[in-house]
C-alpha cells in the first residue's frame, strides 16, 4: 500500500560503499524479494532528477548469488525505507567470482574486513558459495591476485634497498 515501509537488501558496490564510504557505484544491486512499484516509481523520479540511468536500482543482481547466508545488517533506516547490506564474507564471494578490476579492489578490502586473507581461505569460501562448474581458471587467477594483494598489505612495503 502507498506509504508502506519498504525494506531492501543490497550487495555489490553500494554495500561495499556502506561500510567504507570510499567506494563509488553507479548502481545499487538489490537482492530483495520483489521491488514494490512505489520504490520503482521513486527510483524513476530520482533518476530523472539526478541524471542517473533508469535502471540504477538493479534487481537483476539476484542471478548467480552465492549459497551463503548474507547475514544482513541495517545500513539505513528511514521513515519509509530500511536498507540492509550483506556481510563482508558474502560480498567477498561475489567479488571474487566477478573478478573485474573494480571487484579486485573491493575484494582486497572485503577479505581484510571478513578475516579471509589467505588463498586457501578464499578458495574454501568460493567452494562453499558456488557450484564447482562456476569456479573457472579465471576465478582461480582472481583469487590468487587478491590473496597476493592482501599478503602485500599484511607484510607492508618491501624495504629491501
Amino acid at each position: 500500500p502507498p506509504g508502506a515501509l519498504v525494506e531492501i537488501a543490497v550487495i555489490g558496490g553500494a554495500a561495499v560503499m556502506s561500510s567504507s564510504g570510499e567506494r563509488i557505484s553507479d548502481d545499487v544491486d538489490v537482492i530483495s524479494e520483489g521491488m514494490p512499484q512505489e520504490l520503482r516509481d521513486a527510483a524513476a523520479v530520482v533518476a530523472r532528477r539526478h541524471g542517473l540511468r533508469p535502471d540504477w536500482i538493479n534487481d537483476a543482481a539476484k542471478i548467480g548469488l552465492p549459497r551463503l547466508d548474507p547475514q544482513l545488517g541495517v545500513v539505513f533506516s528511514g521513515e519509509r525505507l530500511i536498507v540492509h547490506a550483506a556481510a563482508p564474507t558474502y560480498l567477498l564471494a561475489t567479488k571474487l567470482l566477478a573478478g573485474r578490476p573494480v571487484d579486485i579492489e573491493d575484494a582486497v578490502e572485503l577479505a581484510v574486513a571478513a578475516g579471509v586473507t589467505t588463498l586457501d581461505g578464499m578458495l574454501d569460501l568460493l567452494t562453499e558459495a558456488y557450484p564447482a562448474a562456476m569456479l573457472t581458471p579465471r576465478v582461480q587467477y582472481t583469487v590468487e591476485e587478491v590473496a597476493g594483494l592482501v599478503a602485500a598489505l599484511e607484510t607492508g612495503p618491501d624495504l629491501d634497498l
